[in-house]
């Protein structure tokens, strides 16, 4: 987990690779979850490799629209449109950048565990983020609170070093794991191939 934490933020530096590092993350944990782990160091740089071409573009995408709403959100704290901030800006925001992360998670974990066209990748992102909406609002809002209570005071920040991001995402592997397994086992396999496979038995 500590590797796999750090291997996550040396990844996300240029920023422009955080996408496929997120989905190298949850091909990380997934296979954990999965029990088909291998190394930590080869699992997260396959994950990487394999979903970069994919996930960046989208992820250009989603950072633009990102730092839009976080522009909105300044200039309504700072009153730009006259008079005190407005509280349903607030809210309405807050909840526009909550559904763009829950899709964004759903596209890199999509992305991470089955070969799609771009834009069937996209159309079941929204799908599945329509359907779990619910439960992993409540992951997502659980994983977030814990890293703003290990940000929120400095000598906390070493927990999230080694293990800040590595363990809310593997949380959200056990949950993706799930709820993939089940959906495989519905479909026929070769409707949706799954990029992870079990290890030979040796």
């Amino acid at each position: 987990m500590v590797i796999l934490n750090f291997l996550y933020i040396l990844f996300c530096l240029p920023v422009i690779t955080a996408g496929a590092a997120t989905s190298a993350l949850y091909y990380a944990t997934v296979r954990m979850a999965d029990g088909t782990f291998n190394q930590p160091l080869k699992d997260f740089w396959n994950g990487f490799k394999d979903n970069f071409r994919a996930v960046t573009p989208i992820w250009a995408v989603a950072l633009i629209y990102g730092v839009f709403l976080g522009y909105l959100i300044l200039m309504n704290r700072l009153g730009a449109w006259g008079g005190e901030p407005v509280t349903w800006i607030y809210i309405v925001l807050g909840a526009i950048a909550a559904l763009l992360i829950l899709f964004c998670d759903w596209v890199f974990a999509l992305q991470m565990r089955f070969e799609n066209p771009r834009r069937v990748l996209l159309k079941n992102a929204v799908l599945f983020t329509v359907r779990y909406l619910p439960s992993l609002l409540i992951l997502e809002a659980v994983c977030i609170t814990f890293q703003l209570l290990i940000l929120s005071d400095m000598p906390y920040w070493i927990v999230l070093l080694l293990c800040g991001f590595s363990l809310p995402a593997y949380l959200k592997g056990r949950y993706f794991s799930r709820n993939f397994n089940k959906l495989i086992s519905v479909l026929a396999p070769d409707s949706l191939p799954p990029k992870i496979e079990e290890e030979d038995e040796e």
